[in-house]
């Protein structure tokens, strides 16, 4: 499987001249973008498509690439009206990147698209560096970015058939159902906990996001006021889902869980067993959504002898607070952010030591860098659909690109702070980055919100020369014959993230194979069956942080609307 930086792109570092002016320069475009061609491309152009002309997500790479796929797209779709959004155009820099940002319209005979186009000088004439089309909806019907509130009380809807099923009402699940509803498909959520929010309430006591708050809104509106914390609590998220869902009145079957599903591929028609309470019900849909997260199956690795520790052993998914353990001594295994969040609850509550067992280098990035970064464009006075737009249609190996160089460079001028986290015993990976660890491997890095200094000045220790074999009464032995003593070890080392096993579990081994594994990057450097029509017919996988899910669940609306309306979008599956 490939890695994010395997896939190949680049940065533009050719200089602009403050003097040009974008807007002529991009009207000036404007009959180029009409009529694609090898000199209207660097040799290392990048286009990629959301929904707009193939149906899906799609990247391609190189004037070639990029004018095969074009050429069969257009032919099928005729994409007509193109035009400069006024007042759109601008010179974008970033460090000794630079560039020629502009956003157009157009259409096809049912769509309206948009596409965001990055322009470099190359050789003396303007070329494209980057472009991105994507679906903005369809014509004569609602907008998929707005939803009027009706400031009811949000009830189940008993209905036993619907357009569409989404699992789980996290950001994900409510993220595609807000859609759904704003384009009057018929859906309902199903969320096997008892209230709306329990995903974030039943966590740990001092669970909080690492990113700021701006990021954390659910679509249609700002969620989370200046009035919530700038890192939000479990809490803060969990109150904001259920105002949410009462606030658009959305469709949420609370303490239901899906227990078998069956496609009939001649009715096109999914049948589901749900338990809904006590009671068992069956309903039908031509869609299902999975919007489960990863939080479903603990990853937690095994070593011998666990029947002689005589204290407690427990998975982070289980953990709440150390209250119990004051003056007690505590372990956490893993380095990423719940683990920083654990060790730091046991400092604060006194525990006799505290210790975080390393097993392999860990990414940190401060808190507040990556805010510097993120709040260009997430901030309270811009609108956070474009926000999420400019953001999020980035080819990933480009935003990879972009955010280790901003945030290498940062660090860069703190050489001090990593090296007294280093003298600590930490090993920090100083080739990671925050696009490796997300698109790669759906987290493990750690964004720094105050644990790193409490490890720097020795109140967190850290074990990171050897790695655990087995348990003794008191403790964690280790390969180099050392023991920790314990009475309380934590394993904060993630969950299985492949929803491949939920399906294969609900639905069939054949049905899970259909759509393949999920997360991680493919050839393209997309994410692996995220976000798009996979090999099963109407099942959707969805999953991230929280503006990922927002913008993305506007494509899987978009394409389920489509399907409800008998004109599915068609789908180029052309070579890359």
């Amino acid at each position: 499987m490939p890695r994010l930086f395997d896939i190949p792109a680049s940065l533009p570092f050719t200089p602009i001249s403050p003097d040009v002016d974008p807007e002529k320069v991009a009207l000036g475009f404007l009959p180029s973008l009409t009529t694609l061609s090898p000199s209207s491309i660097t040799s290392s152009g990048t286009w990629r498509d959301l929904y707009a002309l193939t149906g899906t997500l799609r990247t391609f790479y190189g004037p070639s690439s990029i004018l095969t796929a074009w050429a069969a797209t257009t032919k099928l779709l005729q994409p007509t009206k193109f035009s400069l959004q006024p007042n759109s155009a601008q010179i974008f820099r970033a460090g000794p990147l630079c560039w020629i940002q502009a956003i157009y319209e157009f259409e096809t005979e049912k769509t309206d698209c948009q596409a965001i186009v990055s322009l470099v000088q190359d050789d003396g004439e303007w070329r494209i560096w980057l472009l991105r089309t994507f679906l903005m909806g369809f014509k004569g019907e609602n907008s998929v970015d707005f939803l009027e509130p009706e400031g009811g009380k949000a009830e189940g809807k008993e209905d036993t058939s619907f357009d569409c099923v989404v699992v789980g009402a996290g950001q994900a699940g409510l993220s595609v159902a807000g859609r759904l509803k704003a384009l009057g498909v018929s859906c309902v959520v199903l969320e096997k906990s008892p209230e709306v929010g329990d995903n974030w309430r039943m966590r740990y006591d001092s669970c909080k996001l690492h990113l700021p708050r701006e990021t954390a809104h659910l679509p249609f509106d700002r969620t989370f006021g200046p009035e919530c914390s700038e890192h939000l609590t479990k809490n803060e998220l969990a109150q904001g889902y259920k105002n949410w869902v009462e606030k658009f009145d959305i469709n949420v079957w609370t303490d239901t869980k899906l227990v078998k599903g069956d496609w009939d591929g001649s009715k096109k028609l999914w049948t589901l067993k749900v338990q809904r309470g006590r009671e068992d019900r069956t309903i039908t849909s031509s869609h299902v959504v999975f919007a489960v997260g990863s939080a479903q199956i603990p990853s937690m690795p095994e070593y011998s002898t666990r029947e002689k520790f005589e204290g407690t052993i427990l998975h982070s998914k289980d953990y709440k607070n150390p209250s119990a353990w004051k003056g007690k001594h505590g372990i956490v295994i893993g380095t990423a952010n719940t683990a920083h969040d654990v060790v730091e609850d046991m400092v604060a509550a006194g525990l006799a030591s505290v210790t975080m067992v390393q097993r392999s280098p860990t990414y940190v990035v401060p808190a507040e860098y990556l805010h510097g970064l993120i709040s260009q464009s997430y901030n309270a006075q811009f609108p956070t659909y474009l926000a999420d737009q400019f953001s999020w249609s980035m080819p990933y190996p480009i935003v990879g690109r972009l955010y280790k160089g901003g945030l290498g460079h940062l660090a860069s001028l703190e050489p001090k702070r990593y090296d007294a986290l280093k003298a600590a015993g930490f090993k920090f990976d100083q080739n990671g980055s925050v696009g490796e660890s997300i698109f790669d491997r759906f987290g493990g890095h750690y964004v720094d919100v105050g644990a790193s200094k409490k490890i720097a000045d020795g109140l967190i220790k850290i074990k990171s020369d050897s790695l655990p074999t087995h348990y003794t009464a008191e403790g964690l032995a280790f390969a180099d014959n050392s023991v920790l003593p314990a009475d309380v070890v934590v394993f904060a080392t993630g969950f299985q993230t492949n929803l491949r096993s939920v399906v294969t579990e609900i639905f069939s081994p054949s049905t899970a194979d259909a759509m393949g594994d999920f997360w991680g990057v493919d050839s393209e450097g997309e994410l692996r069956a995220a976000f798009r029509p996979g090999g099963q017919k109407g099942m959707f996988y969805t999953g991230g942080d929280q503006s990922q899910c927002r913008f993305y669940s506007r494509f899987i609306a978009l394409s389920i609307k489509a399907d409800v309306m008998g004109a599915p979008l068609p789908i180029y599956d052309g070579g890359s």
